[in-house]
């Protein structure tokens, strides 16, 4: 099964695009650590739909063609209040582990011209580890 609607072909991420994100992360990382108050960096969640609302929220999104996936590209919209999330959430994770983390959630496959994270059936990054932006 793949996303519906969308029509760009699969390929393997290649090694510009792995070594894009890891250095993309690794600045998030490091304007993390210039903050002061990293508690106060984190993005507050919003309420996730529930009923029909939530229906028509995975419907709309699965159907876009991949809109706001294109957009993300080697970055997926994580930034410093992302890694202040996920730092948080994983205290055990130091910066290199963090970073392998992502790396490991890249899609096999994923589609052309589109997020890293953008496999076949949708994201494949953990909705923890997502930008807040992707998860609403």
């Amino acid at each position: 099964m793949t996303v519906p609607a969308q029509d760009s072909p699969l390929v393997v991420p290649t090694r510009d695009r792995v070594r894009a994100l890891k250095r993309h992360l690794i600045g998030a990382l490091r304007d993390l650590r210039a903050v002061k108050h990293p508690e106060r960096a984190i993005q507050k969640r919003t309420a996730q739909p529930e009923g029909f609302a939530a229906d028509v929220v995975r419907a709309g999104c699965s159907a876009c063609r991949g809109h706001c996936c294109k957009g993300g590209g080697e970055h997926a919209y994580l930034d410093e209040r992302t890694m202040a999330r996920v730092r948080r959430d994983n205290p055990t994770l130091d910066a290199a582990a963090t970073i392998a983390l992502y790396v490991s959630s890249i899609a096999p496959e994923g589609y052309a011209g589109s997020c890293l994270f953008h496999g076949v059936r949708g994201c494949t990054l953990a909705k923890p580890l997502r930008a807040e932006l992707c998860n609403t």
